[in-house]
């Protein structure tokens, strides 16, 4: 523990200087809201809530239908007095992608203008038409990448707009891969992880290498493909793309990156895997390398307290929970 955490664990910000950390995810199905405050050093459970969307409204990460979109937020805006939120953004329409920096690229500003110079080489969107976010980091053997982060400036300007339609006023955005790998790859752990994150239509494919996401992939079939499956050509897809996207970080990726390419584990969580039929369609393509996460073995080892969110529930809140703690974790 940092010194700057010790301190905030025994002299905490009064409450009523404290914001609270409310966070907001959302897929083709649902939103779920989380807020996180501390209570004398440990981090619990303020409010969470989760509202189903109709098939529509929301569709790969677009949002289709802003009137009922916006009608869901002010459910949570009128229950919890919201004013203030931080926004995880759905995968789908984003892009993700690591990239070597070179010596020369010193400060952050120097790095941001290399990763914006190059964008274009890298993502299907003109740079005037593109948000992006960089983490740069520093690898065990000595290079330094950069992990880049883009959305199409539309997609993040829907969600603004829907927003400021409610009286709500986001304070940041980040994607859904980056607040993902925040609860379930444990903080210093420095392996290489394949998260996978199974949503109702849609499945999301992370490689996680020292803490920084560096590879995405999304595929267009989820929980509901998983249930109805029977045998055929195509009902062992999850497998499938395991080992394509596997496959692609060993021999083009960790290579270009000068990363090891051992992959220690993979681990899974999202929508619909509080159903038997769900978890044993995974453990059956996946077999037993898989692991089923634990979102929050960063917050809590549940000897001090146990968060109110079943577990089985707790799968689906995986990204958000991840954002929320972002605010009162050292990161």
């Amino acid at each position: 523990m940092t010194t700057a955490s010790l301190v905030h664990k025994f002299f905490p910000t009064p409450q009523f200087l404290e914001m609270p950390a409310t966070s907001f995810s959302f897929s083709d199905s649902s939103l779920r809201m989380l807020e996180l405050h501390q209570e004398k050093g440990v981090i619990k459970i303020l409010n969470y809530h989760e509202e189903a969307l109709e098939y529509g409204v929301i569709e790969r990460g677009e949002i289709k239908d802003p009137e009922s979109f916006q009608q869901a937020l002010s459910k949570f805006k009128e229950r919890y007095k919201i004013n203030f939120i931080k926004c995880v953004l759905p995968e789908e329409n984003g892009f993700v992608y690591a990239t070597p920096l070179p010596q020369e690229t010193k400060k952050i500003e120097e790095v941001r203008e290399y990763v914006e110079f190059n964008l274009e080489e890298n993502v299907p969107l003109n740079t005037e038409d593109a948000v992006f976010d960089v983490r740069d980091c520093l690898l065990n053997g000595g290079n330094r990448i950069a992990t880049v982060f883009v959305f199409p400036y539309e997609l993040v300007k829907q969600y603004i707009d829907s927003f400021d339609a409610v009286g709500m006023i986001p304070l940041s955005f980040e994607s859904e891969s980056r607040a993902l790998a925040r609860s379930v790859i444990a903080r210093g752990n420095k392996y290489t992880y394949m998260v996978i994150q199974i949503k109702e239509r849609s499945t999301n494919f992370f490689l996680v290498y020292q803490e920084q996401v560096v590879l995405v992939f999304t595929v267009r079939k989820g929980s509901q493909e998983l249930v109805s499956d029977q045998s055929s050509e195509d009902d062992n897809w999850l497998r499938n793309k395991l080992r394509q996207v596997e496959q692609y970080w060993k021999n083009k990726v960790a290579p270009e990156l000068g990363a090891e390419s051992q992959i220690e584990g993979v681990i899974t969580c999202g929508e619909g895997l509080e159903r038997d039929n769900v978890i044993k369609t995974v453990a059956k393509q996946l077999g037993t390398q898989v692991e089923i996460a634990n979102v929050w073995k960063n917050i809590t080892s549940f000897e001090e307290y146990v968060p109110e969110i079943p577990y089985n529930e707790s799968l689906r809140y995986g990204s958000v929970i991840g954002l929320a703690s972002k605010q009162l974790i050292d990161q």
